[in-house]
């Protein structure tokens, strides 16, 4: 007996593969932080492990903006909407990104330690946390950004170019944390600061790369007139589709916070097995995002 599959299947398999290899990672980038600062000790990943849990929250946040676009594109691009309309989209959600994330980077910067007071950080990880999320939180605008972009060449299925661009941003940041967490070339060892000083000029390499290659291969095209006056019904829109659809990732991670929160009080060596644990459960369930997005691109079409 032959199993028989359907082309819309063959083409979500198809398509979920590069989504799941550019959202691996993008998963890497923080973990490879916790993973090669775990050499100087607990107290260093917990510090990490606490920074990473604050900002996947607000990506998660961003990545549910910029799931509102792709899905809002696809529905344009596959009713044959292909031009200003989908410049629009693109421009108000780019705008709503930036604003939500120079926000929210202000903040992370300013005042992080308010978020670690109420989580309950144990204090020999609590400075470290601290200065990890100052500058790594900082950069959120060039993360946002970059997430905002991929979901606009996602929806164009320029997603071997996405990959190309995540595999480079996680080279560079790997390199870059074994330069700056150890110390190589002369340079002094910054442990924790180091980490994210790489992570943030990967993301902003990624970002670079990311603009270029929506301006050699996609027809989107960012306009400030689009914004006078501003489209509110647009803006409705990219809401009506975010809000929904991040509530259940939003309220996974929110209760994940929670959870560190109670683990923070039995000292900095629990905190590193739950950092841990948690690395290799985010790794568990990627595919099963990535299948979820390629459905959403093809029905995006289909609609």
């Amino acid at each position: 007996m032959t199993l028989q599959v359907s082309p819309q299947t063959k083409r979500v398999f198809h398509l979920s593969l590069p989504i799941f290899a550019e959202l691996l990672l993008q998963l890497l980038v923080g973990n490879m932080d916790q993973f090669m600062i775990s050499h100087f000790g607990s107290a260093a990943v917990a510090a990490i492990g606490n920074g990473n849990q604050v900002m996947n929250v607000v990506i998660i946040v961003l990545t549910t903006m910029s799931t509102a676009s792709t899905i809002l594109l696809t529905q344009h691009i596959g009713a044959g909407r292909t031009g200003e309309e989908c410049d629009e989209i693109a421009t108000v959600g780019m705008t709503v990104i930036a604003v939500f994330s120079f926000a929210v980077g202000l903040f992370l910067l300013l005042d992080p330690e308010v978020l670690f007071r109420l989580l309950r950080t144990p204090e020999d990880a609590f400075a470290g946390a601290c200065l990890y999320t100052r500058i790594v939180g900082g950069g959120v605008l060039l993360q946002g950004l970059y997430i905002e972009l991929c979901a606009i060449l996602r929806s164009y299925t320029l997603l071997k170019e996405v990959v190309a661009v995540s595999v480079v941003m996680n080279l560079l940041n790997v390199a870059g944390n074994a330069i700056l967490i150890n110390g190589f070339f002369g340079l002094p060892q910054l442990g924790v600061t180091g980490a994210a000083i790489s992570t943030d000029i990967s993301k902003a390499v990624g970002l670079t790369l990311a603009y270029l290659t929506l301006k050699k291969k996609c027809p989107v095209r960012f306009s400030l007139r689009y914004l006078r006056p501003f489209p509110a019904s647009t803006f409705r829109s990219l809401l009506g589709i975010a809000l929904p659809s991040g509530s259940e990732s939003l309220s996974y991670n929110v209760s994940q916070t929670f959870i560190l929160r109670f683990i923070n009080l039995m000292g900095t060596a629990a905190v590193s097995a739950k950092v841990y644990g948690s690395m290799l459960a985010n790794i568990a369930y990627v595919y099963s995002i990535a299948a979820a997005e390629a459905t959403q691109i093809i029905l995006g079409y289909m609609i």
